[in-house]
């Protein structure tokens, strides 16, 4: 029940696409739907990068297949990834690796919404240096990694089947490793806005999401594997702009050597005399480019293509070719000094193209021009006024970026064999609109209209390319620029002398001659130049798209094309055109030093600029004056529709930023995510689902409308309600509670967010739901220990009013961590499914994202409706290594005893990781009679506690016990793979037993008490006649607390060693009191200086004289004041 279940799954690809579309895609449109890449450092400069990858899974090619039941791939199948275009891996430093060869593992999937994942590995890779530095070794920027194909899903609202180009930066002087993020490759966000239904006052909010990361290898830290920063990206890398002022231009000089000498311009029909830099294709040489500048019979059409804002109502000339600025002119040059062979400009209204043409009559070169009106398109007008494309609508194309396109051709009048007449054509387009000159509309040999009268001549004219009309909105014939001898015979046909009339040939311009782009106040980007005509369709294909020859096998490669041996001719021109240039205006493509990365390039400047294409060194263009590098617009008429609709916001939510409802469908999103802002910067490209909800508050039932919210024309809505009203809610449960405060994370950079720990189930209160926790709050586990969650999914679908109930709820999941385990769906709308995961690896932060999914089958026709998702659940769980059991408190405690008084002391041990068992027992040491241990659990909602309790009460005999126990706790050390022994910790407890004192006991009186200790009660009354005092003899008065009393007399040995039977004679004890009294000298035979007894002295046993008795000095000074002098006390006699 795989495919009912819908156990959705993620793989990681390095998408592998062979250069021509494989069998079973040819029919088919963009199938990818996400894309990221994390690296990290292995060694020295060795990088390996991880590239994951989804792509739509039900696509009929071999290289997608796999075991699954369906037979497409599930988790675990290895697979060869292909499409239409050749996926690349540039790791930035000139090494490209082909992906078309390389197998990715399958570690998700998605039945219902129809999508897998996979991740490759490309290992070995070394850099040069740790980062991109400069040759002077001042100043650096990263290395740019690039994945790179064609084409993104095809049913996006934004980008569909478009390249994608995901940019990776690499700085091993700034980490040591990049962030890794954990979203879904498709999430489901509602189209209207969420207001809390308990909260009349709440602000009504766009839908939203976050993008959850850490970093990609362990760190000791957890505050160093959380993202801290995230920044909307691009689809693709679109690079950047240059802006101009007045004064300054970006000038290439198109060198006799390379583009006008004789070789040069026979390469373009005769391949035999192309140098090798020229490339394999004749058409897109160089020579061919000069040709087309100056008009050709055989090269009959140019286009030139690309983005401009300008920034003044009178705008200005945006490029031009012709002779070189500053060039001496000598008198015989006719004034070619100030020639242009093309120029484009553009107004506030106007697009005006054309070129120069010397007037021999006039001795003066004549500006020839077309102008075409903007507000000729009224499709044109109303994206001019599309706020959803520019901040100031208006009819005007002051201040907005707008791509203008102009197709010039070459038109020969043929009067007879010998000699022709050259003119030129013009046609425009604006944002892929064609401006039309109504004056002149439908031009043809049969009809002839007065509009007609503007050609030359007034009169149609027998035109040699194949046709005898004009397209709508082609300009009148413009002679030139290029005009032939009137002398000509076949034989030199082109060749043509300086003094020649009506001459203008290749010589004219030789190595002056330029290309510009500039001389007005405004922004350029992506211009292209094309031999060839590129036909409406063209532009409105690839206007909005980057173009590079190594991304176009599914649109067919710019440089090639299919018959007429793959070059442009007169017979083609028309129908095929093939890519001679392209300036992106990237600031990877300049040599500026002050660009450090591509998020620092606005306003830096740069002095020299080479094409995306052609790769080749003559090809490079300079600049005059300061021209800058700017960000390329984020309007959604330029190059990617994604910035308008989306902002960033705090923690890493993305919210729509649109008018609400927001238009139903698949819209792509790119986010570039860092550990924090100084550091590397990694993408994630992923597929956001507007679903036509209405308004709800969180968790609720999520209502699918019918057509209400389906604001698109002519697209019906993607969910039929009578048999998807719902989409499913999703809930996560689980045994979580909270950490300390002291605990929670790291509040200098996410003071907001909140840690939960795993705990053991069964507690009675305290724990925290689930759904509270989710990211951007963190789940704190520890390696060796299993985890488990339950996650739920609903679907409120009404009962069908006939036939079976057949609504299913599923999940999708995405990239399980290692050693995660999944239970089937059990349930069916109603359906729960339970995750058990022991992590091995510490110190790591790992990202399990969640949504349930609907399953429906119209009861009417038997087919299965389209599923819909619950807004997905981000779980980061935050692995730790297990912590060590420790003991609360000192590790070595000092506990005096008393005889007779209860003590107890209780040893308390926790353990942090609450899915832990400890225990705790005597390490070392043994047991005094009576002592006994109780063992406890405690009370601890986020960690594991259990305590012992020493319980003992010493024994007349025990004064003077002394011992150390030594306590240990250990605990589990959890599963295998973790690797871990049992961990342990100790503490002592060193034990004491005052002499001499004793409490009393209830009811015991002074003659009992005095039998005890083997005395008289007269002594032991005397041994209390002070304090505490006994006030009477025949009883005791007991007190509260109870009364500690005196049992014996303490004892000090002066000098040396003292036997215990010279001690008991003196004392008149017997030894078997004196040790009753001293538990500490059982073994001993003498006691040293300084010992410490217990004595009760019997007078009429003992001694009568003391030591000091009968002593006899040197003289008759004092004792005192002779004390070094005296005898040794051990030699002193005693007089009996």
């Amino acid at each position: 029940m795989a495919s009912q279940n819908a156990l959705l799954g993620l793989i990681i690809v390095s998408a592998c696409w062979t250069t021509n579309a494989l069998f079973g895609l040819e029919g088919a449109g963009g199938t990818f739907r996400y894309g990221h890449i994390f690296w990290k450092r292995i060694q020295g400069n060795e990088v390996e990068f991880t590239i994951q990858a989804a792509f739509t899974r039900s696509v009929d090619t071999s290289y997608f297949s796999g075991s699954a039941l369906d037979g497409y791939s599930r988790t675990g199948d290895v697979i060869t990834m292909t499409g239409r275009e050749t996926p690349m891996f540039d790791f930035g430093d000139g090494f490209e690796q082909r992906l078309d060869k390389l197998e990715m593992t399958v570690i998700a999937y998605s039945v219902r919404e129809n999508w897998f994942l996979g991740s490759t590995t490309l290992k070995g890779h070394v850099y040069p240096t740790p980062n991109n530095e400069d040759r002077d070794g001042l100043s650096s920027r990263p290395w740019l990694a690039k994945f790179t194909g064609c084409c993104r899903f095809g049913e996006l609202m934004n980008n569909a089947d478009t390249p994608w180009v995901l940019t990776a930066e690499v700085d091993l002087q700034r980490a040591l490793t990049s962030p890794r993020v954990g979203i879904l490759p498709q999430i489901s966000v509602p189209s209207t806005a969420y207001k809390d239904q308990f909260t009349p006052d709440s602000v009504e909010e766009g839908p939203s999401f976050r993008v959850p990361g850490s970093a990609a290898v362990p760190e000791d830290s957890r505050c160093d594997r959380r993202v801290k920063f995230w920044e909307l990206d691009k689809p693709w890398t679109v690079g950047t702009a240059a802006r101009f002022k007045t004064d300054s231009s970006l000038q290439m000089d198109l060198s006799s050597d390379h583009f006008s000498s004789e070789q040069a311009l026979q390469c373009c029909t005769k391949p035999s005399q192309c140098s090798d830099d020229y490339g394999d294709n004749p058409s897109v040489s160089p020579g061919c480019f000069f040709r087309l500048l100056r008009s050709d019979h055989e090269q009959r059409a140019l286009t030139v293509e690309g983005w401009v804002r300008i920034s003044t109502e009178s705008g200005g000339v945006v490029m031009k070719t012709g002779k070189k600025d500053g060039t001496t002119c000598a008198d015989t040059d006719k004034g070619l000094c100030d020639v242009s062979l093309m120029q484009i400009a553009l107004n506030a209204t106007h697009v005006t193209v054309g070129h120069e043409v010397y007037d021999e009559m006039n001795n003066v070169w004549m500006l020839k021009t077309v102008s075409f009106a903007v507000n000729s398109n009224a499709l044109l007008l109303a994206d001019l006024n599309n706020e959803d494309y520019y901040s100031n609508p208006s009819d005007r194309v002051v201040d907005k970026w707008v791509h203008v396109a102009v197709v010039r051709q070459t038109r020969v009048k043929k009067e007879d064999s010998s000699f022709s007449q050259w003119f030129s054509t013009y046609k425009a387009y604006v944002n892929g609109q064609a401006l039309e000159l109504q004056t002149l509309n439908g031009c043809t040999k049969t009809v002839q209209s007065p509009e007609c009268a503007s050609r030359p001549g007034g009169a149609f004219y027998d035109l040699d390319d194949g046709g005898d009309s004009f397209d709508t909105g082609e300009s009148n014939l413009l002679p030139g620029p290029r005009l032939p001898n009137p002398f000509f015979n076949n034989e030199n046909f082109g060749r043509c002398d300086w003094d020649a009339t009506w001459e203008l040939c290749k010589d004219s311009f030789g190595s002056e001659t330029t290309l510009q782009f500039g001389l007005f106040e405004g922004d350029l980007d992506e211009w292209r130049f094309w031999n060839g005509e590129r036909r409406q369709t063209d532009v409105l294909s690839w206007f909005q798209k980057p173009l590079s020859p190594a991304l176009s096998v599914y649109y067919g490669n710019p440089t090639q094309i299919s018959g007429s041996g793959g070059i442009i001719t007169k017979d083609n021109y028309k129908i095929a055109s093939l890519l001679i240039a392209n300036f992106n205006f990237d600031w990877d493509q300049s040599n500026s030093d002050s660009c450090a990365s591509e998020q620092l390039v606005d306003g830096c400047a740069f002095t020299t600029l080479i094409p995306i294409f052609p790769v080749i060194n003559h090809w490079e263009a300079n600049t005059v004056n300061e021209v800058i590098f700017v960000e390329t617009g984020t309007s959604r008429i330029m190059f990617y529709e994604s910035g308008e609709l989306f902002q960033l916001e705090a923690g890493g939510v993305i919210r729509f930023k649109q008018a609400f409802p927001i238009p139903v469908g698949m819209y792509q999103v790119t986010v570039r995510v860092a550990i924090d802002r100084d550091t590397p910067r990694v993408p994630v490209d992923f597929i956001v689902e507007v679903l036509n909800q209405d308004g709800f508050a969180r968790d609720s039932d999520l209502r699918i409308l019918g057509t209400e919210l389906c604001t698109i024309p002519n697209q019906p809505c993607p969910y039929n309600p009578d048999v998807n009203q719902y989409a499913p809610t999703l809930s996560i449960t689980g045994n979580i509670a909270a950490v300390p405060e002291s605990d929670q994370g790291c509040p200098e950079v996410d003071d907001e967010t909140n840690t939960a720990v795993f705990v053991k189930g069964g507690q009675p209160q305290g724990l925290l739901p689930v759904d509270d926790n989710v990211y951007p709050n963190y789940l704190r586990a520890y390696a060796g220990f299993e985890v488990a969650l339950t996650f739920h999914g609903a679907d409120s679908q009404p009962v069908p009013a006939s036939g079976p109930d057949l609504t299913q709820v599923g999940f999708s999941i995405g990239p399980a961590p290692a050693y995660g385990r999944f239970s089937t769906v059990r349930g069916t709308k109603r359906a729960n499914m339970t995750m058990q995961w022991t992590p091995c690896d510490a110190n790591m932060t790992s990202i399990l994202c969640v949504e349930a999914v609907d399953y429906h089958i119209d009861p009417v026709t038997n087919l299965t409706e389209r599923s819909a998702a619950s807004q997905s659940k981000c779980l980061a769980f935050e692995v730790e290594q297990d912590p060590p059991p420790v003991f609360l408190g000192p590790k070595m405690l000092l506990v005096n005893f008393t005889m007779g008084k209860p003590h107890s002391i209780t040893l308390v041990a926790r353990d942090a990781n609450a899915l832990d068992d400890i225990e705790i027992d005597l390490a070392d040491g043994e047991l005094p009679a009576g002592l006994t241990l109780m063992h406890a659990d405690r009370d601890c909602l986020h960690c594991i506690e259990k305590s012992v309790t020493l319980a003992w009460t010493p024994g007349v005999n025990m004064g003077g016990f002394a011992s150390v126990l030594r306590f240990r706790v250990r605990d589990s050390g959890g599963a295998v793979c973790s690797g871990l022994a049992r961990q342990e910790d100790f503490v002592e407890v060193m034990m004491t037993v005052e002499k001499c004192k004793y409490m009393v006991q209830k009811d015991m009186q002074l003659q009992e008490l005095a039998a005890v200790f083997d005395m008289d009660w007269i002594r032991l009354w005397s041994l209390n006649s002070m304090e505490p005092s006994l006030n009477h003899p025949d009883y005791l008065v007991l007190k509260e607390p109870p009364q500690v009393i005196h049992v014996g007399h303490r004892y000090r040995v002066l000098s040396g060693t003292e036997p215990l039977d010279r001690i008991v004679t003196r004392f008149g004890m017997s030894m078997e009191q004196l040790r009753q009294l001293n538990y500490d000298i059982r073994e001993m035979e003498e006691v040293p200086e300084g010992y410490r007894l217990c004595v009760v002295p019997n007078s009429c046993k003992g001694l009568k004289d003391t030591i000091y008795s009968g002593l006899e000095y040197k003289d008759n000074k004092f004792l005192a004041q002779q004390g070094a002098d005296a005898s040794s006390l051990d030699g002193m006699q005693t007089r009996t």
